[in-house]
């Protein structure tokens, strides 16, 4: 049942940047070790397309061996849980809250990927957790954790902010006491190095400090700020998803009362003004259900906090049966999941035996059946770009032709965008004068002699 192959296309630009990193390299120059990653016109190179923090905390998991890299992601969930037992402690919540963050459906189907969301989780939750205790530097510590996970998921800079807000309204409510400001200093000094380093990555990939990927060919205002009045006055889906999955978890943090109300609160308000409108809604119900509304994870277990306050207040009957159709959802969640990814690495093993250690090879398709699990023993290049290249060596088409894939494709793009890829592709072929050595069930293997 644990998965044994990656679901999500990103997964691979994530292991393939932790392989880079392990050899000491960001900046990658060679277009055939540049799996997924972003292209620096500044540079001339390609650079990470993510932020580090992910794929610098898989390198040791990386060292110990590809498979072995999987039990990050339930390691860093069940660290979660522990932390939040702890924070529920400070509450006086029962442990048996915890579960609904343990089987919460999406966290439970991201903890068997390794995608940045769990472990941004993990110092989002140190992050507040230091908010609660009596520490002298607390809100260092605080501002330290909080910032490590902006190295993860820079929207994680909403809760950064959140805190810092706050702390600047009790300081001029205090007429600029001097301890309310010890608390400023103390709380941006931690933040500070996560800071620096994420804005020295910028330049060093990009040529400016305050440039990331996502601003490189878009408007600011349709990347980073999703907001809109039409869409508040009919719905937004991630909001929509999160109603149906935990009924009321988003709004009851707005009306009981609890400590460290205003932080929870404000982060709430902020994730939904700028990621409120961020239309990750896929083909699939099941799917819609599971990651419909991602960009949220890293502030359900904050939003668990009040709900379970709540639910233990007016709803305690009910908690048992709620847990118990979690529980049972479970094995199905993981079941499907490794449906899927197993069938994923069935073709990579075919694509490992078909082709010789060392080959280069374009691929068609679904891209993420090659990534860094073989290490140095492909160079690989995406069919994004196998139009403008002039190759001479001998090398290897890889053409995935799934009618499910194509499907859910032509429910997002047009039938003739859909038409002039494969028929790019087609001519490829026609034109390089390719001999196929394998086909079977969807998956096309050519080879091209120089």
């Amino acid at each position: 049942m644990y998965p044994n192959f990656f679901s999500i296309a990103d997964e691979g630009s994530y292991l393939m940047t932790a392989y880079h990193l392990s050899g000491g390299k960001i900046i990658i120059d060679n277009l055939y070790q540049s799996y997924d990653q972003a292209y620096s016109n500044l540079r001339q190179a390609y650079v990470p397309g993510f932020p580090l923090g992910n794929s610098a905390i898989l390198v040791p998991f990386a060292s110990i061996g590809w498979q072995f890299i999987f039990l990050a992601g339930l390691l860093f969930h069940l660290l979660n849980l522990y932390i939040l037992i702890k924070i529920f402690n400070e509450y006086n919540i029962p442990k048996i809250y915890s579960l609904f963050y343990l089987f919460y459906p999406g966290l439970l189907f991201y903890s068997r990927t390794i995608m940045s969301e769990i472990p941004t989780i993990t110092f989002t939750l140190l992050g507040f957790y230091m908010l609660l205790k009596k520490d002298k530097i607390k809100y260092f510590w605080s501002g330290f954790f909080l910032g490590i996970s902006c190295l993860i998921r820079t929207t994680n800079a909403l809760i950064v902010v959140s805190v810092g807000i706050l702390l600047i309204l009790k300081w001029i409510k205090s007429s600029f006491s001097s301890e309310k400001f010890k608390k400023i200093f103390q709380y941006f000094s931690g933040v500070f190095p996560s800071f620096i380093l994420i804005i020295f990555f910028n330049y060093l990939s990009y040529g400016s400090f305050f440039t990331a990927r996502q601003s490189l060919n878009s408007n600011i205002s349709e990347t980073f700020l999703y907001f809109s009045l039409s869409q508040l006055l009919i719905y937004w889906k991630p909001i929509l998803v999160m109603s149906l999955i935990y009924p009321l978890m988003l709004y009851v943090p707005f009306f009981i009362k609890y400590k460290r109300k205003n932080e929870i609160v404000l982060s709430i308000l902020l994730f939904i003004l700028v990621l409120g409108k961020s239309d990750i809604i896929r083909y699939n119900w099941l799917v819609n259900f599971i990651i419909g509304h991602r960009y949220f994870f890293p502030i359900i277990p904050l939003m668990l906090i009040p709900y379970s306050l709540f639910l233990n207040k007016y709803f305690k009957r009910i908690v048992p049966f709620m847990l118990i159709l979690l529980i049972i959802s479970a094995p199905f969640i993981m079941y499907k999941q490794s449906e899927y990814t197993n069938s994923k690495f069935e073709i990579m093993k075919i694509i490992y035996e078909v082709i010789p250690d060392k080959s280069l090879i374009i691929i068609f398709g679904d891209s993420q059946y090659l990534n860094n699990y073989f290490g140095e023993n492909y160079s690989v290049v995406s069919y994004k770009m196998f139009n403008e290249l002039n190759i001479n060596e001998e090398y290897y088409v890889v053409y995935y032709h799934n009618e499910e894939l194509i499907s859910n494709l032509k429910k997002e793009f047009s039938i003739n965008e859909i038409k002039g890829i494969e028929a790019r592709f087609l001519d490829f072929i026609t034109q390089k004068n390719l001999t196929k050595i394998y086909s079977e069930n969807n998956l096309v293997i050519y080879e091209h002699e120089s």
